[in-house]
């Protein structure tokens, strides 16, 4: 058929879901009185009309007895000429014959081509699935949609078992903006997207076992209500890295500019990364990390005013494959008066041509460097300078200078240095650099270094752990990252024998750290064989060092267990100063095993510890247990109590093994051997909502320690203080905790634990552990929410148990449909109802969500009213882009099923409202009218 613009080649296909051959075989019947028809044709360009004239295509279908036609739901946008478009209109009565048409539309509306009637005959198939595997999820609608949130639902796949749904937004013009989401139901409200855009969404299911199933079929694009942001590409590459790319724009200028949203999408990858960041105001550059070599990226910039997105930047740059090298050479530093230093350095001996050099620095509590500036390079100048304000409040900071070619491909770092009154003594200075590194231990496959904890002013920020780095010297190849560990020692397993290792290790102190100490190195020793004694094997690390300790580990020997019922030899390992529990799979499933599932608890308590994880969780260090054996390290348990333990574990069939019968053991220290000194590990914070909860570990001789005590200090303070009253020791526990509240929100704190004696004598300090108090997502959401018809206005009320810091900027979010209009208000967070004043009447529904500045949470559950419909003057609280037709010429207008009903009897001339006023109202244009006449055939 070809009229005008359009040729249409029409193919109804009866309740084929998918389009799957009428052989094969789907689970889920179609059966009962309703199923699918499925319209699909392709637009064939006859060049009457140019592309950017057409809007998309309108489906409009009919019963044989009926005259009404009824449209489907949605406009389906045209996306080119000669391409395939489908679409399925569910639910309808099956054994009827049907007429369907379809409809090309101008960007203006109006019709451009209709389709002649089709006949078809929807008839119903019941087909099962051949297989588990998952399908695509069906019929993916928007159901609603707001200036800054879109609502989907789905019906379930046809085949496979859904745990979960994945769901993903990306934007069509802003592709850097990709947002995720995963829910269990059929239907997610995703929020915070960008007002007036549109979006492509996609939708899958996953089994139980994180299999994934296929994206829905047909492309689905949501657009946000309200006027899109202003787009800029003024955004600049500083430097490019294999892993890292750094870019600045320009600053937006408006006094209430809140915050930057910062964001970079790999190009065309499927399982492509997607990066957030908040940024201050007043930083406008930014570096992204964790990146992938030579990958493009798209990337994009959101400045938020008031909570809102008002300007958009928007980059694409690509990484390299280079990380740069290192450059030994550190800057120097000379002080010029009491609020400048300058820092000087020499242009590099490189093969690549230079062309500028950046200056970056990082704050004593921050992890991420900021850039300071830039320096051109001038071909006939080697030495540079570049002149550095004092950072108000800060007393030290890190400094280091950057090497970029014409490409921003970043050639050369130099080493970090710092800056102020308090760099020198500083932990984070030289004076953190860790003391006399060296070789404690080596076998053939293991390392030990240990260290002295650096002499430094902990004031600014102290020593909360090490950092270190070791690397294969004839490999070369040194890591990115450094490793951590809380004590001054570490033992580096899995080595290669008769291999040389190279090893540094440096302070971290707070957000920051030391420089990296001296590379130490040491060779493992050559493969040593295992000697075979009477049936037994014994393992002896053969160290020819003076005063290296011989390594004997003593085991329980597995033809010793005689209780038929332990299938799975359970048993005790003792490997001083540790003890394992060990276990042997059965022999026909030592390749076999996804994961075990280890339990233990205290004999006399019902409370049972269930740690479930794969084999290599449970691996064995050298010489405590054979090659198929697994361990677990029982040093967290107390001495002198008895424990229950049980073993099962899952095959790659899925299938779990038998139970065993089970082991009790009692742990007891040796009698020959000097009881441990008492030592507290240093201490770590989790915030859990608005709780902050200090937790800490004991080890050693606990037998004199009566209580704890808490010491905090501000960032702000030099001396320590007790917080609250004494923790009591309890004699069979290791791990303690202490809830902190009254803390300042967004401040930076130090805690330690002190050990007492009943004198209240302290017998131990644990190390210091710094924290900074955030604000938290809401975790809760809103309860007993309803909806009141008062005088004069509707009535939303609400209870919330939590109380916010009024530093997080508690808020509640209000969202919901009056009348099929969408509206979104946000109120205090100190309130609990709020009063829509002056409605129309009509169908209320609304559901609220508790925010702050880290997010909103979740919502409440959606509450309706009804209330009568009364002619009013309407006070419009939020601006509403709508578009108004007439559904008696205006198919697209009706809702499916919605004749068109107009009375020719009206009078022409005849007045159906009164003049508009018009009333600006702060930033707003506010048009008010009343109805008049009997208002017969008005739509809207």
């Amino acid at each position: 058929v070809s009229a005008g613009l359009w040729a249409l080649l029409v193919l109804l296909l009866i309740s084929s879901i998918r389009g799957i051959r009428p052989e094969a075989r789907v689970r889920r019947d179609t059966g009962g009185s309703q199923s699918l028809l499925t319209v699909e044709w392709e637009g064939i360009q006859t060049g009457d009309h140019p592309d950017d004239t057409v809007g998309g295509f309108a489906v409009e279908y009919r019963a044989e007895k009926d005259t009404q036609w009824h449209v489907h739901d949605g406009i389906i946008p045209y996306k080119g000429p000669n391409l395939q478009y489908r679409v399925q209109i569910p639910r309808l009565p099956t054994g009827i014959a049907y007429f369907v048409r379809i409809k090309v539309l101008g960007k203006n509306g109006k019709i451009l081509v209709e389709t002649p009637e089709i006949r078809a005959r929807n008839e119903m198939v019941s087909i099962k699935c051949e297989s588990d595997d998952l399908t695509a999820p069906r019929n993916v609608d928007i159901t609603q949609t707001g200036q800054y949130s879109v609502a989907i639902s789905w019906e379930p796949p046809e085949c496979g078992s859904v745990g979960e749904y994945h769901i993903e937004l990306s934007g069509v013009e802003t592709q850097f903006d990709v947002h995720r989401q995963t829910v269990t139901h059929p239907s997610v409200s995703v929020t915070n997207l960008l007002p007036g855009t549109e979006y492509q969404v996609r939708v899958r299911a996953a089994d139980r076992s994180r299999n994934l199933g296929p994206w829905n079929e047909h492309p689905i694009v949501a657009k946000t209500q309200g006027q899109a942001p202003e787009v800029s590409t003024d955004v600049e590459t500083d430097y490019r890295t294999d892993t890292q790319l750094r870019i600045h724009w320009p600053h937006y200028e408006d006094e209430r500019l809140q915050y930057y949203e910062v964001m970079a999408v790999e190009v065309n990858s499927e399982g492509r990364l997607v990066e957030r960041a908040r940024v201050a105001p007043v930083i406008n550059s930014h570096a992204f990390g964790g990146l992938r070599p030579d990958t493009e990226y798209l990337i994009g910039v959101v400045a938020f005013v008031d909570h809102e997105p008002h300007f958009v930047y928007k980059h694409s740059a690509k990484t390299v494959n280079s990380p740069g090298t290192e450059w030994e050479e550190k800057p120097t530093i000379v002080k010029e008066g009491a609020n400048h230093f300058l820092v000087r350095w020499n242009k590099p001996d490189v093969k690549e041509p230079i062309e500028n050099f950046i200056v970056e620095y990082r704050l004593p509590n921050e992890t991420e460097w900021r850039k300071y500036g830039d320096v051109p390079v001038d071909e006939d100048t080697n030495d540079y300078q570049m002149v550095v304000d004092r950072f108000d409040n800060m007393t030290f900071y890190s400094l280091r200078v950057m090497t970029v070619d014409d490409q921003q491909r970043l050639l050369t770092k130099t080493r970090e240095v710092t800056v102020g009154s308090a760099s020198v003594e500083s932990c984070t200075g030289d004076a953190g650099i860790p003391q006399d590194v060296r070789v404690g231990f080596i076998s053939e496959s293991t390392v030990q270094y240990t260290w002295e904890k650096p002499h430094c002013d902990e004031t600014y920020g102290p020593i909360d752990g090490y950092e270190y780095a070791s690397w294969n010297v004839e490999s070369d190849i040194q890591p990115e990252g450094a490793s951590y560990v809380g004590r001054n020692a570490v033992a580096l397993n899995d080595l290669e024998p008769d291999s040389r290792y190279a090893f540094r290790v440096r302070s971290r102190s707070g957000h920051g750290h030391s420089p990296w100490s001296d590379v130490v190195h040491a060779t493992t020793k050559p493969h040593s064989g295992v000697i075979a004694t009477g049936g037994r094997e014994s393992l002896t690390a053969h160290n020819n060092m003076p005063n290296a300790p011989l390594r004997r580990y003593k085991r329980q020997d597995k033809a010793l267990i005689t209780d038929d019922r332990n299938i799975y030899q359970l048993r005790i390992v003792l490997a001083p100063p540790r003890s394992y529990l060990v276990w042997t799979p059965l022999q026909e499933h030592i390749n076999e095993v996804t994961k075990f599932k280890l339990s233990y608890k205290k004999s006399a308590s019902d409370d049972w510890i269930r740690i479930v994880e794969p084999p290599d969780f449970f691996h064995c260090p050298e010489g405590v247990a054979d090659e198929e054996d697994y361990c677990y390290d029982l040093s967290q348990l107390s001495f002198g109590v008895q424990y229950t333990a049980d073993l099962v574990y899952q095959l790659h069939s899925g299938e779990w093994s038998s139970h065993g019968s089970p082991l009790f053991f009692i742990l007891v220290e040796a009698a020959n051997r000097a009881r441990p000194s008492l030592g507290i590990e240093q201490p770590h914070i989790e915030q859990r909502g608005s709780r902050t909860i200090l937790y800490w570990v004991v080890g050693g001789d606990a037998s004199n320690v009566i209580a704890y005590q808490i010491d905090l200090r501000s960032e702000s303070d030099r001396d320590w203080s007790q917080y609250g009253g004494f923790v009591t020791h309890t004699p069979s526990e290791r791990q303690f905790h202490q809830e902190l509240s009254g803390l300042r929100t967004n401040g930076r704190y130090f805690a330690r634990v002190l050990a007492l004696d009943r004198s209240r004598h302290t017998i131990a300090i644990s190390p210091v552990a710094s924290f900074t108090v955030r604000c938290q997502v809401p975790s809760a959401a809103p309860q007993d929410v309803r909806l009141e018809d008062v005088v004069d206005g509707v009535l939303l009320k609400w209870t919330y148990s939590n109380h916010e810091s009024p530093e997080c900027m508690p808020y509640f979010l209000i969202t919901g449909y009056q009348n099929g209009v969408a509206f979104t208000q946000k109120v205090d967070g100190r309130v609990r109802e709020y009063r829509f004043e002056n409605p129309v009447g009509g169908e209320w529904q609304a559901e609220l969500r508790a925010g702050n500045t880290a997010g909103t949470g979740p919502a409440s559950l959606v509450v309706k009213l009804q209330t009568e419909q009364q002619v009013n003057t309407v006070n419009v609280r939020v601006r509403v882009h709508r578009s108004i037709c007439d559904p008696r010429t205006d198919f697209w207008c009706r809702a499916p099923g919605q004749s068109s009903e107009y009375s020719a009897s009206r009078q022409l001339g005849e007045a159906l409202i009164s003049t508009p006023r018009v009333t600006a109202r702060g930033g707003d244009l506010s048009v008010e009218w009343n109805s008049e006449g009997n208002g017969r055939g008005v739509f809207g």
